[in-house]
């Protein structure tokens, strides 16, 4: 009945309205683990620099982000290079710089993890623009 599906949706309401508030909490802070990541002093091991540019990229903060990855890979000692390289290339990308995005993807290995799919993402960079962009 029409009561009784009312308070169903309320009830939903209610639940989400508390999951997007939770949401926003845990994401304000992120940012401030993400900041004080950021400012730490002492030396990062290389999957620091590549956990901290994920994050970054998480939050579109492409620049940082490419910097961290690229200290990352640098240093090495990565668990997941593929990963690493797939991530830095999508966020070269993000700061339109193809070419460099190219070689990040290229430098994936094929028998990597995600190897088929950072061929792919190097494929689909080198398509042409379309019209306009």
């Amino acid at each position: 009945n029409r009561r009784d599906l009312n308070a169903q949706l309320t009830g939903e309401l209610q639940q989400a309205q508390r999951a997007i508030a939770a949401a926003k909490t845990s994401a304000a802070t992120d940012r401030k683990t993400l900041a004080t990541l950021e400012q730490a002093s002492g030396p990062r091991s290389g999957e620091d620099e590549v956990q901290l540019g994920i994050a970054l990229a998480n939050y579109e903060q492409y620049q940082k982000a490419a910097e961290a990855l690229q200290r990352g890979v640098d240093k090495g000692g990565v668990k997941r290079p593929d990963q690493a390289l797939l991530v830095l290339g999508q966020t070269l990308l993000k700061l339109n710089k193809i070419d460099e995005a190219q070689a990040a993807f290229a430098k994936v290995e094929e028998s990597a993890p995600l190897g088929p799919v950072a061929q792919l993402w190097r494929a689909y960079t080198k398509q042409p623009s379309p019209p306009g962009t």
